[in-house]
Order: structure tokens, then sequence, then C-alpha cells
């Protein structure tokens, strides 16, 4: 935000942005004029940028291939976003140990998988809010997910969904909230979270194992408080390092399809690579404290995961980045991207090739 005074403020970039806003600008603004307006602004409005972004890609038709059975993969996950001494806005989730207390933002992620595209469709802020003794249990994911379920579908009432998570997921309510939406669920299932299906799915497979792959193991039809799905398993071994891999599901799996099935349980990993990690460690900053602000914060972070798909399409559309991506970082080419601003001249945005062609890793 304090860059803006110094590197946007230049005769080219106030030109191509009086182009790309299509309006006679004469400066910048000041940084601190800008976080004024981003307070005010109106977080489902910012929302609404986000969702059309989305449905738009999904018109385009570009992502189809990625589909299964009709079906997109949707990722769900949380991350802490900051740790502080203090109770901003009085709505942190609070740890207190040894005596000392530390405050926590954190936030829920809905992103969806595409190839190598991992692209945010919702967010639901993990906080406590109207918390009047401390007696009272604290916000906590699953409670986030029963809220962004419910916003999912009704945005996108027509989409299938294979919900992917980790084993916090693997719960009568979670499921719940899938078979009443008709999606799917791929969810890791860990002995301590749901032990008499982790015990039955053992005795099951030791008695007879459903599939014919090598290292890998299915147990269909198994049932846990009126739900059921199947639990299925895959053994890796890489480095002499033995991983196992328990999920369940209820997608139909069997000896054709468990491979692919194991493959999409194992991407779960994208959101914390290609969305988290990027995020945080890449350029975007979203552990960085934007503003003290409430909305001011929450508009900063939606700003965020809309930049990140446009560079997500940047990144893997156009020739001239695609060239030098396997020279460059991913900083140096959000670099390439803010000097081409600054110091290029953009004429017309209609007339512009504007035409890109995506790729995707398989």
């Amino acid at each position: 935000m304090t860059e803006i005074n110094s590197k946007f403020n230049t005769e080219q970039a106030i030109k191509n942005l009086s182009t790309i806003c299509n309006q006679e600008l004469k400066e910048i603004p000041n940084w601190q004029t800008i976080q004024d307006v981003i307070e005010t602004l109106n977080y489902k409005e910012i929302d609404e940028i986000r969702k059309y972004i989305f449905t738009a890609l999904l018109r385009s038709k570009m992502f189809d291939r990625f589909r299964y059975n009709g079906s997109i993969q949707l990722i769900v996950d949380a991350t802490g976003l900051t740790a502080l001494d203090y109770n901003l806005n009085g709505n942190c989730l609070s740890r207190t140990r040894d005596g000392k207390t530390k405050y926590y933002k954190y936030v829920l992620e809905a992103k969806v998988l595409f190839g190598n595209f991992v692209i945010s469709i919702d967010s639901e802020w993990i906080e406590n809010i109207d918390m009047n003794t401390e007696k009272q249990k604290q916000d906590c994911e699953t409670n986030a997910f029963k809220r962004m379920a419910s916003r999912i579908k009704k945005n996108y009432p027509k989409l299938k969904f294979i919900v992917t998570g980790d084993a916090l997921y693997a719960t009568t309510p979670m499921i719940d909230i899938c078979n009443d939406h008709k999606w799917y669920y791929i969810f890791n299932l860990k002995q301590n979270r749901l032990k008499t299906v982790f015990e039955q799915f053992e005795d099951n497979i030791h008695d007879q194992n459903e599939v014919n792959k090598e290292n890998y193991f299915l147990s269909s039809g198994i049932t846990f408080k009126e739900n059921t799905f199947n639990a299925f398993r895959y053994i890796e071994t890489k480095n002499n390092q033995t991983t196992t891999f328990n999920y369940i599901s209820n997608l139909q799996i069997d000896s054709h399809n468990i491979e692919l099935i194991v493959a999409m349980g194992r991407k779960r990993w994208k959101i914390e690579n290609e969305g988290f990690n990027e995020q945080k460690n890449g350029t975007f900053n979203i552990s960085h404290l934007c503003s003290r602000h409430e909305n001011g914060l929450k508009i900063h972070y939606l700003f965020i995961q809309i930049a990140h798909t446009i560079r997500q399409l940047l990144e893997y559309g156009f020739a001239s980045l695609r060239e030098v991506k396997s020279f460059v970082t991913k900083k140096e080419i959000s670099s390439l991207i803010i000097n081409s601003l600054i110091s290029s001249t953009i004429t017309n945005l209609v007339s512009s090739d504007l035409s890109f062609q995506l790729r995707f890793d398989d």
C-alpha cells in the first residue's frame, strides 16, 4: 500500500490507469485515501466480483475436461492469517498456553480445482461474535463450513461438487450436509475420528479386498449412523518410506477408477501449496495485517483471492509469461506485470491483443 505513493505515481502509470478506469487521472491517490475507501466498500458487492469471474470461467467451458462425471472438485480447509497479543476488533479466536493468551484471525476457504488452477469461490471467517461469557464455545471450522455450504448451494444451485477435506470433515454432520446438497465427498479417514468405521474397514479388507489393484484396498457399503459410504486405502512406498492414505467417499469406486479417486483425495494438498502457501509466502502476503479495520482487512483478503485467480490466468495463458516462467520465480513474474503497467503504454484496451490460450498440467 505504501509503495503506491512512489512506484505507481509515475506519468506512464497514471496514463495506463486512466485508460483502465476510463477516466482522466491527474495523480495516483495517496495510499491512505485508498485505504479509507476500502474500509467503506460493501463486502458482498466485492464478493460478487469473485462470483462473476468464476461463473464467466465456467461459461467459457475451458475447464470442462477437469470435471469428474460432471462434478467439480471443491477443496475446503481453514488457515490462520495473523497471531496477535490483543483481541483485534473483539472477535478473534483465542488460545491460552502457560498463562499467556494469543488471538488469531482464521478463515475457511473453498477453492475449486481445475488441473493446476486453484480458484477461490467462497470464504467464511471463523470468529467469535456475540460471545458474552468465557464458557461459550468459540467458533470453529465445522460451524463455518455449515454456514459456507448453505451459501455455496444458494449461489451455485445447479453445480455438482466433490467436496474434499481432511479428517475433520469425516463426521456425520458434514456428511449429512453433502448428502442434503446432493454433493459427493472425499474425506480423510483417521482411526481417532471414526474409530468404529476404521475398525470395520480393517476387518473387511482383511477378509476380502474388493479391488485387484496392487497397494489399493476397498470396502464398499459401510454404514455409520444412517449414512452409507465406501472406505478405501492406498499404500505408497517412496525412498524406502511407506505412507498410508485412508479415505471415505460416497462416490462409486471399483478397480477401474480407484486410482483416480485416490489421486483426487490426495490433491487436497493443492489448497495448502497452490493456495495458502502461494498467498502467504508468494507475492500476496495474506498474513500481513493490511488493515486493522474489520471490514477493511476482509476486503483486502477478497481482493487477494480475486488477484490470485487473475494472476494464474496470466501465468498459464499469455505466451510471453509462459516463455519466461521456467527461468523466473512467481515473484519476478509479478514484478514483470507491475513494470509493464508503469513503463509500457496501454493505448486501447478494446483493440489490444488480449487473446490467450491456457495450458494445463495433467
